[in-house]
């Protein structure tokens, strides 16, 4: 496994947890809930964009962690 991303990167969960937290404050940014049933109040159950969202998010968090993106 390539160095900077090895395992003594991730022997904690420190780490994940913080990167879940940005993904959850974003929804909660977004939605005023984490929760599925008041998100889907609030989308008229556009589920589908709701998931796109959420992995846009996790992908911008995860690249800017590992990544220079911006």
């Amino acid at each position: 496994m390539c160095k900077k991303y090895g395992d003594e990167q991730f022997k904690g969960t420190e780490l994940s947890h913080k990167l879940l937290r940005q993904v959850y404050e974003q929804f909660e940014r977004e939605y005023s809930s984490v929760l599925c049933k008041d998100i889907k109040e609030k989308t008229n159950h556009e589920c589908s964009k709701v998931v796109g969202k959420g992995a846009r998010w996790t992908a911008e968090v995860l690249l800017k962690q590992f990544t220079d993106f911006k």
